[in-house]
């Protein structure tokens, strides 16, 4: 299904002289976390998790429900890492003949395009690319509402203030 045309960021739409809060949305000043990387994780990816971590923290989208799915993203991100790393030390392990000669992806090609793949489902569950920032909308947060009783109290309280000078 064809959804249009892929949202532009709103600095964009600011640049352009275009933007409206209506049309591109608030920034959620929610209380955000900058939490260590777990002692599982192998170190490239306790690596990336500090990148990613400090930064998704200065856009203030770090939460403490966000750890697995960062967790998830740098898991795969370290075994990308791997599966690279052991391409390019080996080159023709990329493309491997079959006993019959057909050429087909060998395994750690198949482990590279599949993290890529999940890195790339994963990222944009964070707004890691361009387009899926775009996409993001946040909830502006609503003004605090008054209970029925603090507003009488107010008033009662102006009325003794104008009643005794």
């Amino acid at each position: 299904m064809n959804r249009g045309r892929k949202p532009v960021p709103g600095k964009i739409h600011q640049l352009h002289g275009t933007y409206r809060d209506d049309r591109h949305g608030k920034e959620l000043h929610a209380e955000t976390i900058l939490p260590d990387p777990p002692e599982r994780l192998p170190e490239i990816g306790k690596i990336e998790w500090r990148r990613l971590a400090a930064e998704l923290h200065k856009i203030g989208i770090m939460s403490a429900l966000d750890v697995t799915a960062l967790e998830m993203y740098c898991t795969v991100f370290a075994r990308w890492v791997e599966a690279e790393k052991e391409l390019q030390e080996d080159p023709g392990r990329g493309i491997i003949s079959t006993p019959n000669g057909y050429a087909v992806q060998g395994p750690w090609l198949q482990i590279s395009n599949n993290c890529i793949k999940q890195m790339q489902s994963l990222s944009a569950e964070f707004g890691l690319t361009p387009a899926t920032r775009a996409r993001i909308r946040f909830i502006e947060k609503q003004p605090k509402q008054l209970d029925l009783l603090d507003l009488l109290d107010e008033l009662s309280k102006a009325k003794a203030k104008v009643a005794n000078g």
